[in-house]
This record gives C-alpha cells, structure tokens and sequence, in this order.
C-alpha cells in the first residue's frame, strides 16, 4: 500500500493539504518518494496571491487528486480535509482520504500497520488480498475500518 502525507519537514503532517512543501510517499510503511507538492510549485510559477481559508481556489481537489493517482497512492493521510472536492475526487479515483488527529508521520504509519493495512499480498491475509484487488474506501468497508474516526468519514459523513 502507497500512504502519502503532506509535509513540510518530512516527520510530521502539515496543517495545510494545498500549501504543503512536500509530499511524501511510503510504500508498505517505508519511504521511497519525496516530492515537490505541484500545489505550491504552481502558486510560485505562477506568482499567484495566497489568500485567506477558503478564498484561495487553486484547484487543489483536482490537481492533488490526479498528481497522487499518477504516483500510484492508495491514500492520502490528512490532519483535516478542508476541501469536499478533494475528499470526493481522491474517492472517485480510488485513493482514500484517511483523516487523523495525529501529526507525527511514523506514528500514523504505525498506526496503520496495526490495522493491517501493510498486509503483504499473501492469500492468507484476508484484509490484504483485499486491499490489493481494489483500491479506496470500498475495500475497507465491513472490516471495521471504513466507518467512524480516521477514514474521513465523521460528522455524519458517509452514513447510510
């Protein structure tokens, strides 16, 4: 499973998703791509204004969303995702948005281990085969995982 986070520093989640320096990917809980956020990269190519929350309208759903697909990401792991379109375009697209309170990356990486969510691609690990025959949210659904805190489903989000 490929987890990307955004970052500014590398160990720790950035508050802001769109504004982040980085993006960090890991593989199976271990790190093999840092790369420039194309976010930020075009807000200083193209020398536009950041603006107040809620004003800046970058297209962060839209681009983020591709950019992370094209990397082959399983899922965005997020302080909060401020932006509905994101959330929907990063589902649509079969990566899931995996929101946490924690902001230590290894710790969130850790976590995520012990929910089996690095399960090799072993046919006996249930969880795993599963996770590695589809991607998203749906692959998650009827473990336990899909529902409540962390998936990025709360605040009645999600619920049938």
């Amino acid at each position: 499973m490929r987890v990307a986070f955004p970052t500014n520093n590398e160990e720790t989640i950035a508050k802001h998703i769109g504004l982040c320096k980085k993006i960090v990917i890991y593989e199976n809980g271990e790190k093999v791509e840092v790369i420039e956020n194309p976010i930020l990269k075009m807000v200083k190519e193209e020398n536009l204004p950041i603006a107040k929350a809620g004003e800046r309208h970058f297209g962060t759903g839209r681009i983020l969303s591709q950019f992370l697909s094209e990397k082959d990401v399983d899922m965005l792991a997020s302080v909060e995702f401020y932006s509905p379109g994101l959330k929907q375009n990063l589902e649509r697209l079969g990566i899931a948005p995996y929101e946490t309170q924690e902001r230590d990356i290894k710790k969130v990486l850790h976590m995520l281990s012990e929910k089996g969510m690095f399960a090799s691609n072993n046919k006996n690990d249930e969880r795993g085969e599963e996770m590695y025959a589809k991607k998203g949210l749906s692959a998650m659904q009827g473990r336990g995982m899909g529902r409540g805190r962390g998936m990025g489903l709360g605040k009645g989000a999600g619920r049938l």
